[in-house]
């Protein structure tokens, strides 16, 4: 049935009752309520609690436009699939936005995340290795910078950096001729090695500038 329930006989006093004519009416009533209760027969304001109600697991059946409170949801409640995160992202963020965001509901996760790597500096403060530069391994991404000059007719200023102890892959020179000076800059990789080697040069100055923590 899909409709409201309409009794079929009407009865009067005095009237004699036929069985036919009473059951149809029962039957009615019956058939509409085993099974068959649908939208027009529920009352408008029935306000169903929702104990009462199963879990909707069917796709589908509720609309994004429809979820609300969402800062209410429980923190064991779980995370969102890595599947179903923009294809821009890759594994979960790992630094902590919370400081940094607005005091007023945003979607600028943008701004958050600019504010959050102006907070801690994109590198960390110099650390002067002159006098100190034979093979050491980096702690953190970083850049080494060399400065040196001739004491013969042509010096040499190498760097070296790779993953063996000591390094043997050079990443950055300059031949340097006599009274003039020159600078050779290399990044290095966290965990990686670095030295320093010169051949007729007096070093003024050798940097490493860390990545900020």
């Amino acid at each position: 049935m899909c409709a409201l329930i309409s009794k079929t006989y009407t009865f009067s006093a005095g009237s004699t009752i036929v069985a036919a004519e009473h059951n149809t009416n029962n039957d009615t009533i019956y058939n509409e309520f085993n099974g068959n209760i649908d939208n027009a027969n529920i009352k408008s304001g029935a306000a169903i609690a929702d104990t009462k109600l199963a879990s909707i697991s069917t796709a589908g059946k509720v609309s994004g436009a429809a979820l609300t409170s969402l800062s209410s949801t429980p923190s064991a409640a779980g995370r969102l699939p890595e599947a179903n995160s923009p294809s821009s992202y890759s594994g979960a963020l790992t630094f902590n936005l919370n400081p940094y965001l607005p005091t007023t509901p945003t979607t600028d996760l943008e701004a958050a995340s600019k504010a959050y790597v102006d907070s801690v500096g994109a590198f960390g403060d110099w650390v002067d290795h002159t006098g100190s530069y034979a093979a050491q391994q980096s702690d953190t991404d970083n850049i080494i910078v060399a400065y040196g000059t001739a004491t013969g007719a042509t010096g040499d200023l190498s760097i070296y950096t790779d993953s063996a102890n000591p390094p043997i892959t050079l990443r950055g020179f300059a031949r340097i001729t006599q009274n003039n000076y020159a600078t050779v800059t290399v990044p290095v990789k966290k965990s990686h090695y670095w030295k320093v080697e010169t051949s007729n040069l007096t070093i003024t100055k050798v940097f490493l500038l860390p990545k900020g923590e």
